[in-house]
């Protein structure tokens, strides 16, 4: 990509100086240059190299653009700017990468993501039972979910149905994505995914190494009564 295909790094540039000035409050425009400013990071980690044109050397350097981002979505999150959920989604992917083991130095992300309000949790989850969005970062947005289920008490109420959606589509989703799935409605206490879970377990869709069995499950749950794959047995080699 050639300097000229670049975007207009203006509202990238003001929205950096609002996130060093120390605001919390901010207006619509505030919040919309920030959007931008995420928007922007993720152009420049899906294109290394494309702000060493000397026209945009400054703007935010390469050592720092991972707290610059970390910054805005925080504000995003106190302001609880939901428009600016996908732009949110769109910068931990591309940060990621190919590289999983990016994943490491992205902590900071699910504390500054929980100061949003409940709904994001819904939004976040739309974007990890996406079968066609990008598998990078899932793990990150999942840590979210969970940040927020811890803050707001009502988290597990309004998105056990985006869990249930997803761990229903275990054959669609990855082992990883089903994992953690399955990790959200045992911290939640879905007795009503049991069902759902114990059909991952039977079609070899679940991370038995991170979560632990069926079994283990069952008392982490506190025994939920599976009735309608009561009987069922499932075969000890695809655990």
């Amino acid at each position: 990509m050639t300097s000229d295909q670049l975007p207009n790094l203006g509202p990238a540039r003001r929205a950096v100086k609002v996130v060093q000035s120390g605001k919390s409050v901010l207006s619509p425009e505030e919040l919309a240059d920030l959007t931008e400013l995420l928007r922007v990071l993720a152009l420049v980690f899906d294109n290394p190299g494309l702000l060493d044109d000397d026209k945009y050397e400054g703007t935010f350097g390469e050592n720092d653009s991972l707290e610059v981002g970390v910054g805005a979505i925080e504000l995003l999150a106190k302001n609880d700017s939901l428009n600016a959920i996908p732009a949110i989604v769109r910068f931990v992917q591309s940060y990621i990468g190919d590289d999983s083991t990016n994943e490491f130095w992205m902590d900071d992300i699910p504390d500054a993501l929980a100061y949003y309000s409940s709904s994001a949790a819904c939004l976040l989850l739309d974007s990890v039972i996406d079968v066609s969005a990008e598998e990078c970062g899932k793990s990150t947005l999942i840590d979210c979910v969970e940040r927020l289920g811890e803050r707001h008490s009502d988290v597990a109420d309004l998105a056990q149905s985006h869990v249930l959606r997803g761990l229903a589509s275990a054959n669609e989703l990855s082992i990883k994505v089903n994992t953690f799935l399955m990790r959200l409605a045992v911290q939640w206490h879905l007795e009503s995914a049991a069902e759902a879970i114990e059909r991952a377990f039977a079609a070899n869709r679940i991370d038995v190494g991170y979560i632990g069995d069926w079994f283990d499950v069952n008392c982490k749950s506190k025994g939920w009564d599976c009735r309608c794959l009561k009987n069922h047995i499932i075969p000890w080699t695809t655990l």
